[in-house]
């Protein structure tokens, strides 16, 4: 099951914080893992972006399968991490 959430906007650095996505009854567990992982990539990855007063958007998604194996007529299992730097003012 897909999943997906971002920034809002851009934030500080330090506040990247975004909404948790809806996540399905069906692979509930192995979404939060890939949202937990793809949050904590993005906070590391923010550092490297960008003077260090800029701030940055955030786009988290994912496709999690059950028991993240493959399963017939499901995608791949995949997780997308973007952090761009959006210069301070």
């Amino acid at each position: 099951m897909s999943w997906s959430t971002h920034s809002g906007g851009p934030v500080a650095k330090d506040a990247i914080d975004p909404a948790k996505p809806h996540l399905s009854d069906t692979v509930a567990d192995e979404q939060r893992a890939q949202y937990d992982a793809a949050l904590a990539a993005a906070r590391a990855i923010a550092a490297t972006v960008g003077r260090p007063d800029d701030r940055v958007t955030v786009r988290l998604s994912g496709h999690a399968n059950p028991g993240h194996g493959p399963r017939p007529g499901w995608a791949h299992e995949v997780v997308t991490v973007t952090v761009e730097a959006v210069p301070a003012e």
